[in-house]
């Protein structure tokens, strides 16, 4: 049985390790444990041994280096030992990778047995499709052939186009402004203003009357 080692054992540091303490104890221990610096004559077994070993400094950086988890670690996480939970992580992939296997070769088995037992597929019998008896003509008759058609009426003439309405409906404040706007503009008008208005209209009235005698003359 191995003794057991927590992440801090793991980077060679104490509890109360800064986080940039954390990150050079991880470059240390990355360089010193990289399975590249094995002899080329180097079994298998020892290949694997540095390349859980490497992983295990990793999963022991990624854990101290973020805050959040540190502090999940330090509440509970110590009493796991990382080794073991590392191997038992590899464990249950395997099994679930091996599970997994079976079942394909289990589905392709069946899809095998059952195409070799069902038997062909019959084409569908086609459904009759109903379809009506001909209706009859009537024969023409020498009067309704002969006689001539009436004119249609002509078309009703449209009516044109409304133009949309331009009312604006006011509320009674907004008179009221209003009101009050004119007031003010016509008390900035010059006295002799409401006398000259009055003339010009006179003037245009009387051109057009003027202008309604001409053209009654004319016809």
């Amino acid at each position: 049985m191995h003794h057991y080692q927590s992440l801090y054992d793991i980077l060679g540091l104490g509890k109360s390790a800064s986080a940039d303490e954390i990150r050079k104890a991880y470059r240390k221990k990355a360089l010193e444990t990289h399975p590249d610096k094995l002899s080329p004559r180097a079994s298998a077994a020892h290949r694997r041994a540095a390349e859980a070993q490497f992983h295990l400094i990793h999963s022991a950086f990624e854990t101290l280096s973020d805050p959040h988890r540190r502090k999940a670690y330090d509440a509970w996480g110590s009493k796991v030992d990382p080794l073991v939970s590392l191997e038992e992580s590899a464990k249950r992939k395997e099994d679930r990778e091996t599970w997994a296997s079976s079942l394909k070769a289990e589905y392709e088995r069946r899809k095998v047995s059952r195409s070799q037992t069902s038997p062909p597929l019959s084409s569908p019998t086609p459904t009759p499709t109903y379809r009506p008896p001909p209706t009859p003509r009537r024969p023409k008759s020498a009067s309704t052939s002969t006689a001539p058609r009436p004119n249609p009426p002509p078309p009703k003439p449209r009516d044109p186009p409304r133009p949309p309405s331009t009312q604006i409906l006011l509320s009674d404040e907004e008179e009221e402004m209003i009101k009050e706007m004119l007031e003010e503009v016509r008390a900035q008008l010059p006295p002799d203003y409401e006398e000259r208005r009055r003339r010009a209209l006179e003037k245009k009235a009387e051109r057009e009357r003027a202008e309604m005698r001409r053209q009654s003359m004319a016809v």
